[in-house]
């Protein structure tokens, strides 16, 4: 890479047991193609992948993909994090115990970025060329937090060309995430910004609604209006909805919240409480109109979203609503977030 500070860090966690049977595939395409954007828009970028607990006597990450020969404007490191680091993580008091920790993961990665801005994504996401020429611009301000709509579409199961990837993904959307939660699929139009604009009109229609006339019976009781728990009209203000696959922020500000909470008992909300932590904080929530794209695969488990009955779901508002009443912060209490006081291995990979 030319010695050019990067202007975006990326940070995404993984491990070598090819999760859901295509997880190499899926973070293989998500590299590939972060690296044709990278070198196309001439924009200096840094990938950090956290190699986390890996399995012993297997490939390693390393050695799984094939890395970029062009690396002028794309530099590459792997963080690794071994099952010794892990085991001290293990703590059923605290969190249920998993092969990964997701969020403590993109911890360890994120004090260990070089970039200016550091975005947290995940192995399965795409930039959209529209976002990378928005960021090509070096538009990013300290003191935002930036977040994308997330665009859900069918695992690609033929080599496409690069240039024709975004149409490829054009053509086989079925979901969309917006704030406020999931939008019903929109197959027509055939151009996916067209569906894009429409829906998110429908959106502010369908939040103005929830804001102004949630509380009036008259309103409440049309069938064709779904009904809200006033609990949940924060997520009206605020973009939660797969906000852990799209948080960008300057690194002072990733240092303001100290990274994502590390004593969760599981992932699951776990992005929306630092979305709302950073707000809280005073960053001010930017939301982009360019789309991520999202490489869909089956899911590690199911959960029922905010309700009571489940542990992170009670934690989530009890969380939120003390940081709307107080107006500070949930942070973690440890200086040592992100393990940033501990030596791990680093490799650049050229």
């Amino acid at each position: 890479m030319t010695n050019n500070k990067p202007y975006i860090s990326l940070v995404v966690a993984g491990r070598n047991d090819n999760y859901n049977g295509d997880f190499t595939q899926r973070l293989q395409l998500s590299i590939s193609w972060l690296s044709f954007l990278v070198q196309k828009h001439q924009l200096p970028f840094e990938l950090v992948l956290v190699n986390y607990n890996p399995i012993p006597d297997q490939p390693d990450l390393g050695e799984l993909l094939d890395w970029p020969e062009d690396n002028t404007y794309l530099s590459i490191k792997i963080v690794d994090v071994p099952a010794s680091f892990h085991k001290k993580y293990h703590d059923p008091e605290i969190r249920k115990s998993v092969p990964l920790y997701e969020f403590i993961a993109k911890n360890i990665g994120i004090v260990r970025t070089k970039g200016e801005f550091i975005l947290c994504t995940n192995a399965d996401i795409l930039l959209s060329e529209a976002l990378f020429i928005f960021l090509a611009t070096r538009p990013l301000k300290k003191g935002h937090v930036y977040r994308c709509d997330r665009v859900d579409f069918s695992p690609v199961t033929e080599k496409v060309n690069f240039k024709e990837l975004e149409s490829y993904i054009r053509k086989n959307v079925h979901l969309f995430m917006m704030k406020g939660g999931f939008i019903p699929t929109l197959s027509k139009p055939r151009a996916l910004n067209t569906r894009l604009s429409l829906l998110r009109m429908f959106n502010k229609i369908r939040l103005y609604y929830y804001r102004t006339f949630l509380y009036l019976p008259i309103i409440r009781s049309l069938p064709f209006f779904t009904r809200v728990d006033a609990k949940l009209l924060f997520t009206f203000t605020y973009h939660c909805q797969a906000s852990g696959d799209f948080c960008l922020m300057h690194r002072s500000d990733w240092g303001k919240i100290k990274g994502y909470l590390e004593d969760t008992w599981t992932n699951v909300h776990v992005d929306s409480l630092c979305l709302v932590a950073a707000v809280t904080a005073g960053v001010q929530q930017i939301e982009l109109p360019y789309p991520v794209y999202h490489q869909d695969h089956q899911k590690r488990f199911d959960y029922d979203g905010y309700s009571v009955e489940n542990r992170m779901g009670k934690r989530f508002l009890s969380d939120v609503n003390k940081m709307l009443k107080t107006g500070k912060p949930i942070v973690n209490d440890s200086e040592n977030w992100g393990l940033k006081n501990e030596k791990l291995s680093e490799r650049i990979m050229d």
